[in-house]
This record gives structure tokens, C-alpha cells and sequence, in this order.
């Protein structure tokens, strides 16, 4: 007995959405990725903006701002993952 065409669309509507969540995932965890490298580079520029001969510290407002977004872009990373599903 062949499978009826409401099954054969169910079928390729679950393949569809089995792959739209794994290329969400790929987009959430490269994202998580470029926020690990960017909390990096922060880093690099919290060192050179605290040297003596670099007008020490003119960019600290700015960079703990952006060490703030960076925790908040984890946090929503985190969810995003949490509701894609694992």
C-alpha cells in the first residue's frame, strides 16, 4: 500500500522544519562564535586603552558598555538556543 499525499506533505513539511532548526542552530552557534571573538577583541582594546602612553583609559565608558552588550548577546544566544531546541 503507497502512502497517501496528506502523508507524503506531512513527511516533507517535518523534513523541512528538522532542517530549518539545524541551519538556525548553525546560525546561533556561529553567532555565539563571533561573540566570543568580539568579547576577545574588547579585551585586546581594554589592554592597549589602559597603556600608560595610549591616553589611558579615554575608552573605558565605551568599552564597558560594550563588555555589556556582549553579556547580553550570550544571554539571548542562550534563549535563542533554549526555544530552536536542542
Amino acid at each position: 500500500m503507497y502512502p497517501s499525499n496528506k502523508t507524503i506533505t506531512q513527511q516533507k513539511r517535518n523534513i523541512t522544519m528538522l532542517d530549518v532548526n539545524e541551519m538556525k542552530k548553525d546560525i546561533v552557534d556561529k553567532m555565539w562564535i563571533d561573540n566570543n571573538n568580539i568579547g576577545r577583541l574588547v579585551e585586546c582594546l581594554s589592554a592597549l586603552d589602559r597603556l600608560n602612553h595610549s591616553e589611558a583609559y579615554d575608552l573605558h565608558d565605551q568599552i564597558a558598555t560594550m563588555e555589556k552588550l556582549i553579556e547580553k548577546m550570550y544571554e539571548v544566544i542562550d534563549r535563542s538556543i533554549v526555544i530552536i531546541g536542542e
